[in-house]
């Protein structure tokens, strides 16, 4: 259905387009598809750069309709079955989940490195992170997206009140997660080589 009114749309937009004057304004190309324009009158055979004679292409708007109301996938992939394919393309989202998390939470983009190596290990970098977060995110059943992971880990601090004595705080996100990965840390004032002996296990367990 929703298909099928976006033909409907993109059709009267291309009707409205058939005045050469709104063409030329509009730099959309949703409805143009519709379109067949001719800069060469049939006639004279003048040529007509400025006021070209546009018509609704017939053949193209009868050939999207036979797929009204139809998702159409077109894949290279001929092997496989329709439930497969169907099930491949579902998972694209993670794919491009993986380029705005990599882009918003890591500032993979813009690089502001110009030597190849550098740049190399940036990426690096992110991609790194990229797979912390998202086994961090599969250990805790996915409850969490990647950002509100980051700003809990974030959310960690100590703060010394004495000579191997420390404060430690965290935000409710990272206690929730310190529980889904069965991991006891309660405690809000610790001895150092309690704090110390906590981070080693805790980058075990990321590991």
């Amino acid at each position: 259905m929703e298909q099928l009114m976006g033909q409907c749309s993109a059709l009267d937009y291309a009707r409205k387009l058939t005045h050469p004057e709104l063409f030329r304004q509009t730099t959309k190309k949703g409805g143009k598809k519709y379109l067949e324009i001719q800069y060469k009158d049939k006639k004279t055979g003048e040529l007509k750069p400025f006021n070209p004679l546009i018509t609704i292409d017939e053949d193209k708007v009868t050939f999207d309709e036979q797929f009204d109301g139809i998702n159409v996938i077109v894949t290279s992939e001929t092997q496989m079955s329709d439930e497969e394919i169907i099930g491949y393309y579902g998972q694209l989202y993670k794919i491009e989940d993986c380029f705005k998390v990599t882009k918003t939470e890591f500032n993979a983009k813009p690089i502001y490195v110009r030597l190849e190596e550098h740049i190399e290990a940036h990426f690096l970098t992110c991609f790194l992170a990229l797979v912390l977060i998202r086994v961090l995110q599969h250990k805790t059943n996915w409850v969490y997206s990647a950002g509100r992971i980051i700003e809990a880990m974030n959310s960690a601090q100590a703060f010394e009140l004495a000579t191997g004595f420390y404060k430690v705080t965290a935000n409710e996100d990272l206690k929730s997660i310190f529980k889904l990965l069965q991991i006891d840390f309660d405690k809000d004032i610790v001895r150092y080589e309690t704090l110390n002996q906590f981070n080693n296990f805790w980058c075990t367990t990321k590991k």
